[in-house]
């Protein structure tokens, strides 16, 4: 199965997905309930249901439009002739979360996420040293007919992630859950998304997987005391390490730099895979 391409998300788990995928058990219906880029979802099998959520507006609007076959033509004839310029992204992202039509707030919003740097809306990408970011901005359109074709089967949710997993608890469903990483555990230690986890939040969504949850469930983040109940209630812990790219530091724009920047990616399943046995 050709991998479709993500739009990109801080934080998004694009780097971690060819191991991710190793571990997903058989299922028939999958829920992402911290939906970011849906990295996972658009590079694994379908299933017969899929479910991607996120209680981001903005992203729900954004691939709400980008499903849809009224919209998404006049969305992607606009993307395409807006230019890759420091201008437009200032002014997309200063007007985004004020447009009324859905087709243009997603349009701005798309310009946010794919023209900043390390999609972390806060800087513009650009560079002198390494691939032209205006070139892989464009080559990424291209490829949203894939994203478009591949969308049509997945039902987009917007909720918070307690309504999400409370309405779709079943033993049936495999959740992969990604929630923001824990502050205390996160080298950028400012608030980063729309809607933060406080410690409160992560103990809560613990506490509903250790004693409601009926499904099968993957869950990613950086290793940290909040999510050691889980091993110790029996869940597999795997850990992955990854280069990282998403400092929020613009010195990461230097390759070498880069490759030496590298995190501890932990995964835990309330399951058993005969490859980790």
């Amino acid at each position: 199965m050709r991998r479709v391409r993500t739009i990109g998300w801080y934080g998004g788990k694009a780097r971690l997905v060819k191991h991710l995928l190793q571990l997903i058990p058989p299922h028939k219906i999958y829920l992402e309930v911290f939906g970011g880029g849906a990295a996972l979802l658009l590079s694994k099998q379908p299933a017969q249901l899929e479910i991607y959520n996120d209680i981001d507006s903005n992203l729900y609007n954004l691939f709400r439009v980008i499903r849809d076959d009224k919209l998404f033509p006049i969305f992607l004839h606009k993307v395409k002739w807006t230019l890759y310029s420091r201008e437009e992204w200032r002014r997309a992202r200063k007007s985004y979360r004020y447009a009324n039509n859905p087709v243009e707030k997603a349009v701005r919003f798309f310009i946010t996420i794919r023209q900043s740097f390390a999609k972390y809306t806060h800087s513009w990408s650009y560079s002198l040293k390494e691939k032209s970011p205006a070139k892989s901005y464009f080559a990424f359109i291209d490829e949203l007919e894939a994203l478009h074709r591949r969308l049509r089967t997945v039902q987009i949710e917007n909720l918070d992630w307690k309504k999400c997993i409370r309405k779709y608890n079943n033993e049936s469903v495999f959740l992969y859950g990604d929630p923001p990483y824990v502050k205390e555990a996160r080298r950028l230690k400012s608030d980063v998304y729309s809607h933060e986890f406080t410690k409160e939040d992560h103990e809560e969504f613990v506490e509903f997987l250790l004693n409601e949850w009926q499904g099968k469930a993957m869950i990613s983040g950086y290793r940290n005391p909040i999510y050691e109940r889980l091993e110790k209630a029996g869940w597999i812990r795997k850990d992955i390490e990854i280069a990282l790219f998403a400092s929020g530091k613009p010195t990461t724009r230097n390759p070498k730099q880069r490759k030496r920047e590298r995190v501890i990616e932990s995964v835990w399943m309330n399951y058993k895979l005969k490859t980790l046995v």
